[in-house]
This record gives structure tokens, C-alpha cells and sequence, in this order.
């Protein structure tokens, strides 16, 4: 993986993981 796509991925899952703990906060 290069750097770009790595950076990438990471912010991908964090925002998949910030919409999960929203869903589960409301």
C-alpha cells in the first residue's frame, strides 16, 4: 500500500466507525 491510500483506508474506517457510534449514541 502506498502512503496516499493507506491515509486513505484509515480515514475511511474512521468515519465508518464514527457513523457506528453515532447510530448507537442516538
Amino acid at each position: 500500500l502506498t502512503p496516499t491510500t493507506l491515509t486513505y483506508v484509515v480515514i475511511t474506517k474512521a468515519q465508518q466507525l464514527s457513523a457506528v457510534i453515532k447510530a448507537i449514541a442516538s
